[in-house]
């Protein structure tokens, strides 16, 4: 009887590191977690001041305005014509691997039904309508990755254009108020993911090019 309560003693005192350990981790995870979200916060809402100047303002709706589809749509209506069979394919492929890749986003987004900055902080100003209502990741960053690193990869004089385009949709986000910069970031991820993906699926087939 000695031997065992000795045993459920030594067992007991070997658990409570552990246990310290634990209430230990989990403070300063909640910790980071509130750095991140308090600089997410405040970069968002810096950025978010830039679009009180209306010039500035102007040109990023414009930059958001292209981003909505508008640029992807003539674009790949317009290269079948600039370059012929391979303009084509270079347009089909792009849009349906951008219709699967928009699914994708809307999946992601309803997992994680994140508010919109102006929503969940009132000293963000929404300098234009969002398209859903939902924020985290941003699918205009997520499409505008997608199809510039396909289009750009394929047809590589399109590279610097498409870059410049990307970087002003990205900033056109936070600047408007619709998005955070770990939204822009996720989608950024998320659109690079699947565009190498098509890609990959695309040298399969090499000779069609």
């Amino acid at each position: 009887m000695r031997r065992t309560r000795a045993n459920n003693r030594q067992a007991s005192n070997r658990s409570i590191p552990n246990q310290e350990n634990q209430s230990q981790e989990t403070p300063s995870r909640q910790i980071w977690g509130r750095k991140a979200g308090y600089w997410d916060h405040k970069l968002c809402e810096s950025l978010n001041t830039l679009g009180q100047y209306p010039r500035i303002r102007t040109v990023f709706s414009g930059f958001s305005r292209l981003g909505d589809g508008l640029l992807w749509y003539a674009l790949l209506t317009i290269l079948p014509f600039l370059y012929g069979l391979k303009g084509l394919w270079v347009s089909l492929i792009t849009l349906g691997s951008c219709y699967l890749c928009m699914n994708f986003y809307s999946f992601i987004k309803s997992m994680f039904v994140r508010e919109r900055p102006f929503v969940t902080h009132k000293t963000i100003t929404p300098y234009s309508f969002p398209l859903d209502r939902y924020s985290l990741p941003s699918g205009h960053c997520m499409s505008a990755a997608h199809c510039a690193i396909i289009i750009s990869y394929l047809l590589p004089s399109w590279g610097l254009f498409l870059g410049a385009v990307f970087i002003g949709i990205a900033l056109s986000r936070m600047i408007l108020g619709l998005h955070y910069p770990s939204d822009v970031v996720l989608g950024t991820l998320l659109g690079t993911l699947t565009a190498f993906i098509t890609l990959f699926v695309v040298s399969l087939f090499r000779n069609v090019f």
